[in-house]
């Protein structure tokens, strides 16, 4: 409250660094610099005047800063305004919280699982918890939004459970089939490690925290405003943004028994444990500042890399087989007894063999289905297609001989016609066929597209690829390595701070329909390979180490570039010699370090106008009764009188210092300055407060 008019005090300074600002960019841009005798914007110099003495109208008071801004932010009262005052609105942000709102609690066993896991919930945000839940499994590996549970130090029998929250935001968990509905999960219990949820406490907490707070934040709105682990337990603090307007019983900041710290004397800040917390936070300053610590008396820079893999499908298409329609039949009434083929158009064709019987005289076409597919389909030119992925066109010509793998019967039944092949006219033992005959052993993992005598396949071919990479970092230190899923969620971290936290990602699996053969894919990463499933098909994609979706790391690498201002200084320097601002011109002097060559800049600068910076304060000497007690007695013990005075700074009205019945008016109302008696007086309290008593044993 002392230093009311600071501004004009600091207006001097204020004008400095605006002007190094405009030398800053000066240097950055010369050619932006002024060419001389270039005039000053009057327009734009009248519309800023304009502007800002509407601002200092409507916000250059205690009073005005109250009314427009601190009233309608911290109130329902009121509302915003535009400085036009043509449009107001809702601007409050005090809403009801609590001290803490989640508080999660858990116990990890022998085995590294976490056999408990309480949580207790405030869901009114009112200061008292009125909900409780402890998680009927076994937590064995934490998830972003849930958790594994399987048979105690072992990865046997996993069920998969996802963090869920009803209308009231009480959160519970909830079993789900398999984990594909869970991401970024990693496995805790000691099949995978000794002692990783002890040396990471505050990693598994917020995972599996912040698993429950979205759960609940998916059902009713508020806003977290801080986070607190110590130890086994994590705490969550809010404020209920659904509430906003309702500031009723609004709980002062701080903890509510700061008596505590006191306790006659003898109590403590509870300093230590501040530092065992932030030193296991990785993003917190102390953690941060000890990183910097390592460093210091070397020149480091930092570098990133990513490593990003992406699985995709390449459809391919090929010629699989043919299409075709033909008579088979047997001249059971014959003297030869002929069996044999037929074109569609009836025309008679080979003759396979002799008193076969009609039975065997179909498997005997079957057996040349070869030939007569080539017969077909080799009859005239080339066969036109159209490739139904590319949309182009085609002409093809088949091989000389066509091996069948397999067939299949569209239609297999007397047409009511015969050929009369052969003398067969009379008899019934014909058939008129239409056959898919494929020449490919995998039928099943092909789309199938039927384009007059062809078969075109289409299928999957699944590819990885990889973008960016962490080579070129030797001698460099890994500071931090962050693994996530496909989708650069679900992160883990796997190193903190120069160090292993022995967590790894449990395999991250995503699935993919392809929008060409319309099956359905799954894609996975375990760290030591990459692959791929189909209905009809499996495989590896990569393998190796360090195998995953997405990697992030943070390296610090020691360089041997010392940074050089020395050019640069020198034209500051240069420029603030040469700096003349009289006359209502500006102009300077720059200078070329390389070559020593120099160059004028000027230009004209709009008048000064001087307004008030400050708003009219006094000072006044009241008098007051001194009666305050503390150990050693109250005030009247030390002085012959209670009767004391202190000093209070009035804002004026008017130009008129407020002063009552028997107060002293000290310094009328001006634009003063009492920065320099609030600093002697804080150091002499400083002083006083410090050991004078000397002793020697």
């Amino acid at each position: 409250m002392i230093p009311l008019n600071l501004r004009h005090r600091f207006s001097d300074l204020v004008i400095w660094v605006k002007l190094m600002m405009l030398i800053l960019l000066i240097l950055a841009e010369p050619a932006m610099a002024w060419e001389s005798g270039d005039p000053w914007d009057t327009t734009t110099y009248d519309d800023a005047k304009t502007f800002g003495a509407d601002v200092q109208t409507k916000l250059g008071s205690t009073d005005a800063i109250k009314e427009r801004i601190s009233n309608p932010m911290t109130s329902d009262g009121s509302s915003m305004r535009t400085l036009d005052d043509q449009t107001s609105f809702a601007s409050q942000v005090s809403a009801p919280s609590t001290n803490v709102f989640l508080h999660v609690l858990v116990h990890p066993s022998a085995t590294g699982d976490i056999t408990s896991l309480h949580v207790q919930q405030d869901t009114d945000f009112d200061g008292q918890y009125d909900y409780a839940y402890s998680v009927p499994s076994t937590v064995s590996g934490i998830c972003a939004n849930g958790f594994i549970s399987a048979t105690p130090g072992t990865w046997h029998n996993p069920r998969f459970y996802l963090w869920e929250s009803n209308a009231n935001g009480e959160v519970t968990s909830m079993q789900v089939p398999s984990m594909m509905s869970l991401a970024g999960c990693y496995c805790i219990n000691s099949s995978c490690g000794s002692n990783l949820v002890w040396n990471n406490l505050n990693v598994v907490l917020r995972d599996i925290g912040g698993g429950m707070v979205s759960a609940i934040q998916g059902k009713i709105p508020f806003t977290i405003t801080d986070i607190h682990v110590q130890g086994p337990e994590i705490q969550y603090y809010g404020q209920a943004s659904r509430q906003i307007g309702n500031t009723g019983g609004i709980p002062v900041s701080g903890v509510p028994d700061p008596e505590q710290y006191f306790h006659g004397g003898t109590g403590t800040l509870p300093g230590e444990q501040e530092v065992i917390d932030q030193a296991a936070d990785p993003d917190s300053f102390y953690t941060r500042f000890s990183v910097l610590q390592n460093n210091v008396g070397n020149q480091y820079n930092t570098q990133t890399c990513t490593i990003a893999k992406q699985a995709f499908l390449t459809p391919q298409t090929e010629i699989i087989g043919y299409n075709v329609s033909f008579y088979v039949g047997y001249d059971e009434n014959g003297t030869t007894k002929e069996c044999f083929w037929a074109t569609a158009s009836q025309e008679c064709r080979d003759v396979w063999g002799f008193e076969t019987g009609w039975l065997p005289c179909q498997s005997l076409n079957l057996s040349h289905l070869g030939e007569i597919v080539h017969a077909i389909t080799t009859a005239g030119p080339c066969i036109p297609y159209t490739d139904p992925v590319s949309g182009q066109s085609g002409c093809f010509s088949p091989p000389g001989t066509i091996n069948i793998t397999s067939y299949q019967f569209v239609q297999k039944n007397s047409s009511g016609q015969t050929p009369g092949c052969y003398g067969s006219g009379t008899d019934p033992t014909h058939e008129f066929w239409s056959v898919r005959a494929y020449v490919v052993s995998d039928v099943n993992t092909y789309q199938q597209v039927v384009q007059g005598n062809l078969i075109i396949g289409i299928r999957d071919v699944p590819q990885l690829a990889q973008t960016g990479s962490c080579a070129g970092m030797t001698g460099c230190s890994k500071l931090e390595e962050e693994i996530c899923d496909q989708n650069n969620s679900g992160c883990i971290f796997s190193h903190l701070n120069y160090h292993s936290t022995g967590l790894t990602p449990i395999s991250s699996c995503y699935t993919e329909t392809s929008p060409h053969t319309g099956q359905l894919w799954t894609f996975c990463a375990n760290g030591n390979r990459i692959t791929y499933q189909s209905p009809q098909n499996s495989g590896v994609l990569e393998t190796g180490s360090d195998v995953w979706w997405n990697i992030h790391r943070i390296y610090t690498c020691e360089s041997n570039n010392a940074f050089d201002f020395s050019d640069a200084r020198q034209r500051a320097e240069h420029i603030q010699d040469s700096l003349n601002t009289g006359s209502g011109t500006l102009s300077y002097q720059d200078l070329n370090p390389l070559n020593g060559s120099t160059t004028n800049y000027a230009g004209t600068l709009p008048p000064t106008d001087n307004s008030s910076q400050c708003e009219s304060s006094c000072q006044v000497k009241i008098p007051i009764q001194d009666t305050q007690a503390s150990v050693s007695g109250t005030t009247d013990d030390y002085r012959t009188t209670t009767s004391s005075y202190e000093l209070v700074i009035r804002k004026c009205e008017n130009n008129i210092c407020p002063t009552g019945q028997g107060e002293i008016l000290l310094q009328n109302c001006g634009c003063t300055n009492y920065f320099n008696a609030a600093a002697s007086t804080l150091q002499v309290m400083e002083d006083a407060s410090k050991d004078i008593i000397c002793s020697q044993h």
